[in-house]
Parts: structure tokens; sequence; C-alpha cells
């Protein structure tokens, strides 16, 4: 791929596909696609791109004859694929939600280990605290599970929500 640069052009043949997600493990993924007619001052067309985005969700969308800014990089096989497109027709950001990657996939396994300690510590500190004596042993050790389960879940939600 090139360098990434800065394009400025109009929007044709634009194309989007959404897919959903399947239980054979298929993620949702949002396709866009269009030509970027770059124009010169006289409005003669200097340049014709393709653009592709692939990303998990694409939030305000680019529509036929958009006026769009686009920093991106042009690929091996000539399609601009763009980091950032600002809409100058909506005046809005293209939002590209990026799929998961290996850092956040990494995150997995803890995750659900947070979510399973965090239930348990939870439910059973809170059980604890319940069955036993304000001033038993018990009492202690069930509220440090009930405080260390409510760590647990919110460190799952916080991580949850942050790579989301």
């Amino acid at each position: 791929m090139s360098k990434k640069k800065e394009f400025l052009g109009t929007a044709l043949s634009v194309e989007r596909h959404e897919t959903h997600a399947n239980v054979f493990g298929q993620q949702a993924e949002d396709y866009l696609s269009f030509r970027l007619q770059i124009t010169d001052q006289d409005g003669n067309t200097e340049a014709l791109l393709p653009v592709e985005i692939r990303a998990k969700q694409i939030i305000n969308k680019v529509q036929e004859g958009d006026f769009v800014n686009i920093v991106g990089k042009i690929s091996n096989q000539g399609v601009l694929v763009p980091q950032k497109i600002y809409n100058n027709t909506s005046n809005s950001e293209v939002i590209i939600k990026k799929h998961m990657g290996l850092l956040s996939s990494l995150l997995i396994g803890p995750i659900i280990i947070l979510s399973i300690a965090g239930f348990f510590g939870f439910f059973g500190g809170l059980i604890g605290m319940i069955v036993s004596n304000p001033g038993d042993e018990e009492f202690g050790i069930s509220f440090f599970v009930f405080i260390g389960g409510c760590i647990c879940l919110g460190l799952w939600y916080y991580i949850g929500h942050k790579f989301k």
C-alpha cells in the first residue's frame, strides 16, 4: 500500500451491503463501495478511484452524489482504502468501526474469567452475608468475596464496553 493521502471528490455508484452474524461464527459486517470522482477546478474528471470499506459497522453512510473528503491509502490493486471519511454534503464524519483486532481477541479469555468470578463472587458473597451473623468471621469473608465479585463484574463491564 502507498502512503496515507487525502482525496476530495464525488461519490458515484454507491453500493451498501450488510451481513448479519450467524450461528456458524460469521461476524456481522458492513460493506460500502463507490467510485470517487476527482475533478479539477474546471470540472473535468481527473481520476475515478474505486473505494472499498469492510468494517464491523459503518455509521453515517455515503449517498450517491455526496461530496466527500477521504484520508486513506491506495492498495496494490488500485483500490482506495479509507481510514477517515468526511461527508461534506451531509456535514458529518463517516465512522468506520473496525473488526476486533488481535489484542481484543486475546482479552476474551480474561473477560470470561472475570465474568464467572464476578458472578460467583457477587452471589456467593451475598448469600454468605445473608446466612451468617454480622459479628462472625464468615460474614467478613463473605463481605470480601462479595466486594471481589463486584470488582470483577465492574472490570468485566468496563473492558467489554471499552473494546466494543
